[in-house]
Parts: structure tokens; sequence; C-alpha cells
């Protein structure tokens, strides 16, 4: 996990340097290029180098209205979860909210299972922030497991 984690960031840190977001880094990218891009030691065994090309050029297909998709904002909408941690103060949680509002976000995820009181103030808080209107508040309550009494 902790390779992934650099893997990711060295990705982001790429994507900064060209000035793009990140998928549009990779949507400028050749077949070939992408194929260079992979590490595939350690995945050699479900895909390989070649498999990978030969998928990524039958991806070129439909490619260009794909972009025009995502610049039109008809892709799949990105969320944030910058204010949705578990542990983060109240003031946190309403100071990130307002932040990523600012940045334009209109989808938001909370993480929830630590105390369900906590979980329904900080669901409070985040609606008082971001409202309802135009605006998207998911819960994620992953490896919780809230039984009943």
């Amino acid at each position: 996990m902790a390779t992934g984690a650099v893997v990711n960031a060295i990705w982001d840190l790429w994507g900064r340097y060209e000035l793009k977001p990140l998928w549009r880094l990779v949507c400028d990218m050749s077949p070939e290029e992408l194929v260079r891009a992979i590490d595939f030691r350690y995945i050699v065994d479900a895909i390989t180098p070649g498999e990978a090309l030969q998928i990524f050029k039958e991806g070129q297909q439909g490619k260009e209205e794909r972009i025009k998709d995502a610049l039109q904002n008809k892709a799949v909408p990105a969320y944030t979860t910058s204010a949705g941690w578990l542990g983060y103060s109240d003031d946190k949680v309403k100071d990130l909210l307002k932040q990523t509002m600012q940045s334009g976000f209109k989808y938001f995820k909370m993480k929830v299972g630590g105390n369900i009181a906590d979980d329904k103030r900080k669901l409070e808080i985040a609606r008082n922030v971001i409202g309802y209107d135009g605006v998207k508040l998911m819960v994620d309550a992953n490896q919780v497991l809230i039984s009943d009494p």
C-alpha cells in the first residue's frame, strides 16, 4: 500500500508539473506512452504490457467524444472527502467544507460509523454549510459494522 501511495503521489506531481488535471494527463498520452508509464512487475499474472497496449489502442475509439463530454461536465462528477474524515473537529469540518465549496465542488462524502451521535452532528454541520440545492452529500461507512442493540 505504501508503494501505491508513492506511485499515486508521483502521478499527481506529474500532472501538476504539466499543469493538467490527472485525467487530462492520462488522456493526452498515446497507448504506447501509457504502457511505458506502468510498472507491470506485480501485475503480469493478470495483464501483460502487450495486452494492456491492445486495450488502450481499442480505447482510442470514441476518445475525443469522451474528452468533449468531460470538458462539458457531462462526465462522472468528482466528489471530495476532505472534510469527511472521522476525528476532525467541528470547526475543521466547517472550514474544509467552505473551502471545497469555494473550489467548485458540489459532491461531498463524509465518513460515518465511529459514534452515531458524532455522525449525526457532523452530518448536520455538513448540511448547514453546503445546504441542499444542487449539492449531494454521501456517507461512507466502509469497514464499520453497526449492530442493533
